[in-house]
């Protein structure tokens, strides 16, 4: 397995909560060898503490790049294509939940009821992708523009993630016949590249999901000239969204704010501008017998399991 340079930090944080030096260590969106979780997991030295969803991975699609990636058809083919399940399974070890395709993580409190799920499937895919205009003309198993052209869609991803998500992106959309040419930036070219939204389709990592719903919507689905974030829908704008997103804001009682950010989560997920991956599930490995007060913060990113300074006023060191 390739091991990007966080992963190398986490299993040094992992082995030194095994030689002692440390007591807690934390697993964030890196993948871990079965065999190390099952040593923490199986010890009864250590508890072990399970936090948010709040970090993404999510699959950027540049809707400015004009047919297809302007059709809306076209994008929920390729949700239908990517298997994400299979990502958390083969990726995570089952440690994490796939995306919501309206936008908030899977233990969001203001996740709306009821979204288009876009479940695997290959022959909808497949039907979909024909239906727009993106065929087999010469019988070479990949798909051809209109004009005969071979179709080639370009993934961009940053070396800083887990290199196979690139590669398992690929083999769902080979599946269907959908050609993929993988790029590997350094993490400064890659973040430079998806402030400028310079790419067709790129594999984007962040965290901070688990927050207040407007911080997402503003920086992922404002209108363009409202956000240069590197997380945003690069080319969508959509006035349906626009308007509730402004209503949501000024609306402080929270019944009448929650129908407001559901309806924004039911169109984002009809328009499909971007697919959200998975969701690593944040977990912690704790000594027990050195601190009685662990916990997360929901909602807090930087918070987290090690790193939550309110549990060193509320909390003690077992034996003082």
């Amino acid at each position: 397995m390739a091991l990007t340079y966080s992963t190398y930090l986490m299993l040094d944080e992992l082995l030194a909560l095994q030689r002692g030096d440390v007591d807690a260590a934390e697993l964030n969106e890196e993948a871990v060898p079965a065999t190390l979780l099952e040593a923490f997991a199986g010890n009864s030295r250590y508890t072990t503490l399970d936090g948010s969803y709040d970090w993404l991975l999510a699959l950027h699609l540049n809707l400015a790049k004009g047919f297809p990636w302007d059709r809306r058809e076209f994008r929920a083919a390729l949700a239908h294509a990517v298997d994400r399940n299979d990502m958390v399974s083969r990726l995570l070890g089952g440690r994490g939940a796939p995306g919501s395709m309206g936008g908030l993580t899977p233990d969001h409190p203001l996740l709306a009821p009821d979204l288009p799920a876009y479940d695997h499937d290959p022959a909808k895919a497949q039907a979909v992708l024909d239906a727009v205009g993106l065929t087999d003309a010469d019988g070479d198993g990949f798909r051809d523009l209109p004009g005969g052209a071979r179709f080639v869609a370009e993934l961009q991803a940053n070396s800083r993630n887990e290199p196979k998500a690139a590669e398992l992106v690929k083999e769902y959309l080979r599946e269907v016949g959908i050609d993929v040419s993988i790029q590997i930036l350094d993490p400064a070219a890659a973040d430079d590249n998806a402030g400028k939204g310079n790419y067709t389709m790129a594999l984007i990592g962040y965290g901070g999901m688990g927050g207040d719903p407007d911080q997402l919507l503003r920086s992922r689905f404002a209108p363009p000239e409202q956000s240069t974030s590197f997380t945003r829908a690069v080319g969508y704008a959509n006035p349906a969204v626009t308007d509730p997103a402004q209503r949501q804001l000024t609306t402080l009682d929270p019944d009448q704010r929650k129908p407001l950010v559901h309806q924004i989560q039911r169109l984002v997920a009809e328009d499909v501008p971007i697919i959200p991956l998975y969701h690593p599930r944040r977990t912690s490995f704790l000594r027990a017998d050195a601190f009685d007060a662990w916990y997360y913060t929901p909602g807090c990113t930087p918070c987290r399991g090690t790193r939550n300074k309110h549990m060193l006023v509320t909390g003690k060191k077992v034996g003082f």
